[in-house]
């Protein structure tokens, strides 16, 4: 199951990859932050948002922290990972201490938490923030919210008009617009948000290929359940329904999150990267 899991994760991996460089050039913003030359003293925030078991979690800090250790080697560096109160957080530790390519065995004075909460909750103090990032998370959905239940619960992909229930538009909205909201709340003045999610265009395979990636997660979690790993009530738990979000959704999500403080930075297809301005 492992082999399988770290098959399909593969996709998310190769998108926080390919964009390191991005990335990598913008830890000089968060460095240089105002509060943090006050206080030399502070420590290196970074919030991992969908954390899963860290198998791409670890790459993603390794870039950011050989990044930052270049600028001040003895740097405190607090890494948080976050994921669902469900998440196997065993895991994920044994992946971080035990990993032999993770930044606690390439990196000193570094510190590792865990955070059990869904990510549209504010899941760090305001301000605190030096670095956020996640990669394929912002389009879980929760599947005990009203809007969802008109549909089947075994429909992991919605986004299609014949299977969008009422209120789903203004449901995903929200919700987006709400997620930006949070992570602005967690930032530091200076700060960096690194995100993706998935939209919808029929016109695009590239959007029925997302539904086959997923539709491949679920039918790895329910072999692990028939083979007493889980329990298909977890499997059910962990997997809701995925948003796959509509172009004008992101552009409103996008000017609200703008209007809040956070600049545009970088966007593309793949990525979206965000800096946090002082605003008067």
């Amino acid at each position: 199951m492992e082999k399988d899991y770290n098959l399909v994760c593969t996709p998310q991996q190769l998108n926080s990859i390919n964009n390191y460089s991005k990335i990598n050039s913008l830890i000089q913003l968060s460095y240089e932050n105002n509060e943090r030359k006050i206080n030399k003293k502070e420590s290196f925030k970074i919030l991992d948002v969908g954390c899963s078991i860290g198998l791409n979690s670890i790459h993603q800090v390794n870039s950011i922290m050989g990044e930052l250790k270049k600028h001040e080697a003895d740097k405190i560096v607090e890494v948080y990972h976050s994921d669902l109160p469900i998440n196997n957080f065993s895991l994920l530790f044994k992946e971080i201490y035990c990993n032999p390519n993770s930044y606690t065995k390439n990196f000193n004075n570094t510190y590792s938490y865990a955070i059990g909460k869904p990510y549209e909750q504010q899941l760090m103090p305001n301000n605190s923030c030096d670095i956020i990032f996640s990669y394929n998370c912002f389009h879980w959905a929760d599947p005990n919210n009203p809007v969802f239940s008109q549909i089947n619960k075994d429909l992991i992909i919605v986004s299609k008009p014949t299977s969008c229930p009422p209120g789903f538009d203004e449901y995903g909205t929200t919700l987006l617009t709400k997620t930006f909201q949070t992570r602005y709340n967690e930032l530091k003045i200076g700060g960096v948000l690194s995100c993706n999610f998935s939209t919808y265009d029929h016109n695009n395979p590239v959007s029925e290929g997302i539904e086959m990636v997923f539709k491949k997660i679920k039918k790895i979690y329910r072999e692990m359940a028939d083979e007493k790993i889980l329990s298909h009530k977890e499997v059910d738990a962990m997997f809701g329904q995925i948003i796959l979000y509509k172009n004008e959704q992101v552009d409103f999500a996008i000017k609200h999150a703008e209007s809040i403080g956070l600049k545009l930075i970088n966007k593309e297809q793949v990525l979206i990267q965000w800096s946090k301005t002082n605003k008067d």
